[in-house]
């Protein structure tokens, strides 16, 4: 089942991201686009809440957890956007492929995981085709990092990757004290206010 889950989040990952630069390069507002994307969130996840009869209370503790990720979560948003306006889609979404493995050297210092074998190829393959799909034939691999050090809405796209593993993470120790559906739903609040 979590393959399916990972196949439907790229895909929707993906889409997203591409109806975002559209939205950018039609001259939209970031703010005003990541207010939408966050109110209809806000609005759908209480919708199935409500639906679903539960509760919607946290304690203290987590709703200070829920407020700091969204604060991060909102930063990390706005940022890409950002980027996608003054940038080109090829040379930032190959950027975004860093975040799992920001992601994975937090997770090892602050949540004592470590991926199997596996898993840490899987995230090696994954940056290394993001960058290999932004790199011309011709191009070494120094190039490409010296390049995307002087493109600045590259330099925005990595702060985005890296503000995304902080909130990652976040949402790993969320996930321990309430639900995905009351999380997502004051992730999105909070993001949206």
């Amino acid at each position: 089942m979590w393959l399916l889950f990972s196949i439907a989040c790229a895909l929707s990952d993906s889409l997203a991201t591409i109806c975002n630069k559209h939205l950018m390069k039609s001259k939209q507002n970031p703010i005003s686009v990541s207010l939408f994307i966050h109110g209809f969130g806000t609005l759908a996840m209480f919708g199935i809440i409500f639906a679903s009869n539960k509760s919607m209370l946290i304690t203290q503790t987590t709703l200070g957890l829920v407020i700091v990720t969204a604060l991060i979560a909102t930063l990390a948003g706005l940022i890409i956007l950002v980027s996608l306006k003054k940038g080109d889609l090829s040379l930032i979404a190959p950027i975004q492929t860093t975040t799992p493995l920001l992601i994975l050297l937090l997770a090892i210092f602050f949540l004592q995981e470590t991926p199997s074998p596996i898993g840490l190829l899987g995230i090696i393959l994954v940056v290394v085709g993001g960058v290999v799909l932004d790199k011309n034939p011709k191009e070494s691999f120094t190039s490409i990092a010296r390049r995307i050090v002087s493109y600045k809405p590259a330099l925005l796209a990595l702060l985005a990757a890296g503000l995304y593993a902080v909130a990652s993470i976040l949402d790993e120790v969320g996930l321990k004290h309430t639900s995905p559906l009351i999380w997502m739903l004051y992730i999105y609040f909070f993001i949206f206010l």
